[in-house]
């Protein structure tokens, strides 16, 4: 039976956090100069958690309108989309494992993505994935529990692993397809304050990426 390895982006792949930071500190330092710099970019971290509070995900196009109003300054949408759309530092903010566990792992069966956010925010971070990425396998959506059935339907001939750092898409995974294997990976601000799901374990709990390896090639 082929394999599919299914991976989260945000957290699971990407360092969202640290992306941020990098960002938002660039944003801080083109607007203003240092004390004020840094409170701009605790602005903008507002303001991201303001997003994810009322859209579930980050929107960049979004971004400039509100930062102009909370900072009183005109923020122009080309200057912010230049800061975060520089490919360079997207490159910069995958995690440390990520690489040499997909190198092999494409190895073995085919990698595939299925993340929630912004369609062209999240195609620019897996750019840099795309010899890895199988044809046809990234599946982006503003909204992963509508599509999930969609998705997972799309690969019912195939052995599934499915990599995400949020439990509760885990869960809806397993109850729709319960011959899935599930795999928690424990990092991010998400995974790190997730409650335990009753009569919910995934199949398996990781804290590292290369841990995927030995289960695949099983």
């Amino acid at each position: 039976m082929k394999k599919l390895i299914l991976f989260d982006l945000d957290n699971t792949l990407f360092d969202s956090r640290s992306f941020r930071k990098s960002v938002f500190d660039k944003i801080g330092n083109f607007y203003s100069k240092e004390t004020t710099a840094l409170k701009i970019a605790h602005i903008c971290e507002e303001i991201y958690n303001e997003f994810i509070i009322e859209f579930g995900l980050f929107y960049p196009e979004m971004f400039s309108e509100r930062l102009s109003k909370r900072i009183g300054k005109k923020v122009e949408r080309n200057d912010i989309s230049k800061l975060i759309f520089d490919k360079r530092t997207f490159k910069d903010h995958f995690h440390e494992d990520v690489w040499s566990t997909l190198r092999t792992v494409s190895k073995i069966g085919e990698i595939g993505i299925f993340s929630q956010g912004d369609t062209r925010f999240q195609h620019a971070k897996l750019a840099h994935l795309d010899q890895l990425i199988s044809k046809g396998r990234i599946h982006i959506t503003t909204n992963k529990r509508s599509k999930m059935i969609e998705v997972l339907q799309k690969y019912n001939t195939y052995k599934i692993f499915y990599v995400d750092d949020m439990l509760p898409y885990l869960y809806e995974a397993k109850k729709l397809m319960p011959n899935i294997r599930t795999v928690w990976i424990k990092r991010g601000r998400y995974a790190q304050n997730q409650k335990d799901i009753p009569d919910f374990k995934p199949d398996a709990t990781i804290t590292n990426l290369k841990e995927v390896i030995k289960m695949v090639a099983a």
